[in-house]
């Protein structure tokens, strides 16, 4: 299933409970399993600049950008190429458990 979401810098957790939010779940209550997303390019640009932001000049900037790619490749949904601005392409299993 595709969906859009709002154009705006998200940190990962937020950015999962605002597409739970879209499917119809109370993102309080859910668990994600990240292999099951993917999102446009700029969606994950937005994750790099959220993060930029959030230093506040306490790392340089390539050290954000190594903890950015490692937080993404753990916890962060993949990039898919065909997608457009702002579109996630959601799979079944994506909400991993809701209480």
């Amino acid at each position: 299933m595709k969906i859009t979401v709002s154009e705006k810098n998200y940190d990962i957790v937020e950015f999962y409970h605002e597409v739970a939010k879209q499917l119809g779940y109370n993102a309080n209550e859910c668990e994600y399993d990240c292999r099951r997303i993917n999102v446009a390019a700029n969606i994950q640009d937005g994750f790099f600049e959220y993060y930029k932001e959030l230093n506040k000049g306490g790392a340089s900037e390539n050290d954000i950008k190594t903890q950015t790619a490692m937080l993404l490749a753990c916890y962060g949904p993949k990039v898919d190429k065909d997608l457009h601005d702002n579109e996630v392409e959601v799979f079944d299993g994506f909400i991993a458990n809701q209480n």
